[in-house]
């Protein structure tokens, strides 16, 4: 019995990594053309992770047209490759969470063995496959603004038709929907509190340490979300690679070392800018 207890906790824990891995992610596509805007079949498309080096592989087909959806949020290495053709390369593609990135690729006559190499920062800066409207919080953001309750929800308001509501939920009403009309993502997976919907981080909460990005996708987002007719808030949080790192840290927030605050009309409450002594 107790091993069958074991086998069963692992086939539940695998089967929640699974569900989490087809999550959302990051998609690249495009199409691929030669110098006189011909299509090119049979281009073979390797996308590579830097920071993982898990490769992915799509065959561009008679439209010349490629795709590799579910590519975990990060940097890239693309190539493409054809008989007759030089090797397109690309060093550092920035996928971002529910991206649709556009790479449209144009093959030089010549060897396999020569390359050609284009800067990441060519590709068009918005999603040329997909209607949605949407904000991309990144890392940079996250670490650089002040964030008082350590809540990176926070930054939601950063996006276009978003306000705080007045309500005890505390949540968002972007483009003027109720805050319990959003949805709530982790890294792919369903996060939304089902007893007290609208609630700023679901069942399971994020901080500036774990989370990696996130998109806020303000209207003609895409079926596969479906659930609610507010906006989709979904988070990456971050992930492993094959370089060993980590990170040390230390966070106070102490009376003595903060400014006079204007009293609060219930002396029981602390204010959250203003959080007790030091140990």
């Amino acid at each position: 019995m107790r091993a069958l207890k074991i086998s069963f906790h692992s086939l539940l824990f695998l089967g929640f990594c699974s569900l989490s891995s087809w999550g959302q992610m990051g998609s690249i596509a495009g199409t691929v053309t030669d110098t006189s805007g011909a299509v090119v079949e049979g281009a073979e498309v390797t996308v590579r992770n830097l920071q993982s080096n898990a490769l992915r592989n799509a065959t561009t087909g008679a439209t010349g047209a490629y795709s590799l959806p579910n590519l975990p949020v990060g940097a890239y290495e693309v190539n493409v490759s054809r008989a007759s053709f030089k090797t397109f390369h690309a060093a550092n593609v920035q996928v971002s969470v529910a991206q649709v990135l556009s790479l449209n690729v144009e093959l030089e006559p010549g060897e396999v063995q020569e390359q050609v190499e284009v800067r990441a920062d060519q590709a068009p800066p918005i999603d040329l496959d997909s209607a949605q409207v949407g904000n991309l919080v990144d890392q940079r953001e996250i670490q650089a603004l002040p964030l008082i309750t350590r809540d990176p929800y926070s930054l939601v308001l950063l996006s276009p038709g978003t306000s705080q509501t007045d309500s005890s939920n505390g949540g968002f009403s972007i483009n003027g929907a109720r805050d319990r009309n959003n949805n709530f993502l982790l890294d792919g997976v369903d996060n939304n509190d089902t007893f007290v919907p609208g609630v700023p981080g679901g069942v399971l909460a994020a901080n500036p340490d774990s989370t990696e990005e996130f998109r806020v996708i303000t209207s003609n987002f895409n079926a596969e979300y479906g659930r609610n007719t507010g906006a989709i808030i979904d988070v990456v949080t971050k992930s492993g690679s094959n370089a060993f790192h980590g990170d040390v840290y230390e966070f106070g927030r102490w009376n003595g070392f903060g400014a006079p605050t204007v009293p609060l009309p219930v002396p029981s409450i602390p204010s959250p800018l203003r959080a007790g002594s030091p140990p």
